[in-house]
């Protein structure tokens, strides 16, 4: 059931313009020392891991993915082992990267924060479950009451 005024709207139309929903890195390479920050699943999953154990990739490894770097309040969702996991980027993964196990949602007009309780949520987490198990490796759809113009 929908609640009166909110609407069902496809996450594509919701996430920014600019920053379609993507995955990240496929295959990192070697760890680099000095290299830069990768976020597995594992480092945001069950909280935030310390940044001390977070991955790094090589210069060139991230500049390949530059397309799924992240920002500040970004989303990441599992789509990968355990479906569902959400998080919210703190400032200092600000540019960091994803490998292929996380969607990057990015939000330029919206709440990111409504976003994000909406997938944690028992019917958010129901949604992404429905389209994990159709085969489709993210969430089409939204419950939102945001209208856009």
């Amino acid at each position: 059931m929908v609640p009166k005024g909110w609407e069902v709207k496809k996450l594509e139309d919701v996430v920014s313009k600019t920053r379609k929903i993507t995955y990240g890195i496929v295959v990192p390479g070697p760890y680099e020392p000095n290299g830069n920050l990768m976020i597995r699943a594992k480092d945001y999953s069950f909280g935030w891991q310390p940044i001390e154990s977070i991955y790094r990739v090589s210069d060139q490894m991230h500049q390949s993915y530059k397309r799924s770097k992240v920002r500040k309040g970004d989303v990441l969702l599992t789509i990968v082992g355990s479906i569902g996991n959400t998080a919210i980027v703190p400032e200092d993964l600000e540019g960091a990267n994803i490998t292929q196990q996380t969607a990057r949602l990015s939000f330029d007009e919206h709440d990111a924060n409504f976003f994000y309780s909406v997938m944690s949520s028992g019917i958010g987490k129901k949604e992404i479950y429905r389209y994990a198990k159709s085969g489709v490796q993210r969430p089409s759809r939204i419950l939102c009451n945001c209208h856009l113009d």
